[in-house]
């Protein structure tokens, strides 16, 4: 990112526990950084849609739902305006929701996307976290995800684990524009899968990389070793016993779509993590990252058209 700080925040809305409770995270790093918030509402379209992708409900009703959504979001905006002094705006978007959400992310040239995990309860429970999988998954910005366990607006314990992957160490640039304005400390955590001299020499590099990195930015950090293959548990066990604020994850982006996907790894983590986890995709370098990039737009569903 070319800025040294957080400029613009992306915070989608459905108005649930959750999502109000990432909203007071974004609001407390917007005071921070002096950045902007565009709040975003999505009317879900995929339920206007038969199987066959027969449009059932008329464009009155659309009109009406999103005109509901505009009214609870003002109350919001004018709270963020007058009370926070944040700067923001609002969107109101219909379609498939991970889909306008990272369209909106791109057009408004985010930093940042805040969002919860989950919704209220039940289906929708599920429905909203396979939501935020899905954004993380696509998102090319950092998606900070926020559990609605407690109100996140300090961040002083950061764990950082680092595997032996491609763009181990990428992650730490942004961190650092996170906590630029904080005394929050670094937990480095070094995950071995077998741990032999090829992997303890490549993680020793990287460890390396990110004591310079933190030493130039006058961050206090420390560090432990797994190893195993359960790796995911051992972050949440660490992140636990440390009573971390934060976990950060990254992703390896290779020219096959496949692997573009956050694996188990991360999926694990947001999943099951009782505090925020910000993840972020390492840098697309190869000739191939337009191709990625055109295959991640292409994988929503074609049958169920996106509107705004």
């Amino acid at each position: 990112m070319k800025n040294s700080s957080i400029i613009n925040i992306l915070v989608p809305l459905d108005f649930s526990e959750s999502s109000l409770n990432a909203l007071e995270t974004a609001i407390a790093i917007a005071k921070q950084q002096k950045a902007k918030i565009t709040l975003l509402n999505v009317v879900d379209s995929s339920f206007m849609f038969g199987f066959k992708g027969v449009y059932y409900i008329s464009e009155k009703t659309i009109d009406s739902i999103v005109d509901v959504s505009e009214r609870m979001l003002n109350p919001i905006l004018k709270t963020l305006k007058e009370e926070h002094k944040v700067c923001s705006t609002m969107e109101v978007k219909v379609g498939l929701v991970p889909q306008c959400i990272v369209k909106a992310a791109s057009k408004n040239d985010v930093d940042l996307i805040i969002m919860g995990t989950h919704g209220a309860s039940g289906v929708r429970k599920f429905f909203i976290g396979s939501i935020a999988q899905k954004v993380i998954k696509i998102s090319s910005c950092p998606v900070l995800t926020i559990p609605s366990s407690q109100k996140w607006l300090n961040f002083n314990k950061i764990l950082f684990p680092i595997r032996p992957i491609k763009g181990a160490i990428e992650k730490y640039d942004f961190l650092q524009k996170l906590i630029a304005h904080t005394s929050a400390s670094i937990d480095i955590l070094i995950l071995a899968s077998t741990f032999d001299e090829k992997e303890k020499e490549l993680l020793k590099s990287l460890v390396k990389q990110l004591k310079v990195k933190a030493a130039r930015d006058k961050i206090k950090i420390s560090g432990s070793l797994t190893v195993g293959k359960k790796m995911s548990h051992s972050v949440l066990k660490v992140s636990k016993s440390i009573e971390a604020d934060m976990i950060v994850v990254t992703s390896n982006i290779s020219s096959d779509f496949k692997q573009f996907f956050i694996g188990p790894f991360e999926q694990h983590i947001v999943n099951h993590a009782r505090m925020p986890v910000l993840s972020i995709k390492a840098k697309l370098t190869n000739p191939d990252s337009q191709v990625v990039i055109q295959q991640i737009h292409e994988s929503f569903p074609s049958q169920i058209p996106a509107f705004g």
